[in-house]
């Protein structure tokens, strides 16, 4: 179960140290962190001044996008309000309401 307030609990009930915010996002994050913010890809690729295929590759292979195009993506993300966090077990995206 997941609680950004309070922490990660475990499978035998004890708290987990909580997530803490992550440099480079996954692939899969980056996917979740469009979907939430209901944008296509093209329309991310204009907001951030990127290409549609970084973009794409962003959310597929992240190692092959530029720190800086990663980053320029990253935040604009932020920008929308989602946030990215990580622990030894789970990348988690949340968008606060």
């Amino acid at each position: 179960m997941t609680d950004l307030s309070g922490g990660v609990e475990g499978t035998r009930g004890s708290p987990l140290s909580r997530p803490s915010q992550i440099g480079r996002i996954t692939p899969a994050q980056a996917r979740m962190a469009r979907a939430a913010i209901g944008r296509n890809q093209g329309e991310v690729a204009r907001a951030t001044g990127c290409a549609i295929s970084t973009v794409h590759l962003m959310e597929h292979t992240a190692d092959e996008v530029s720190r800086k195009n990663a980053g320029v993506i990253r935040r604009h993300y932020e920008e929308m309000g989602v946030q990215f966090w990580a622990d030894a077990y789970f990348h988690i995206v949340a968008v606060p309401k």
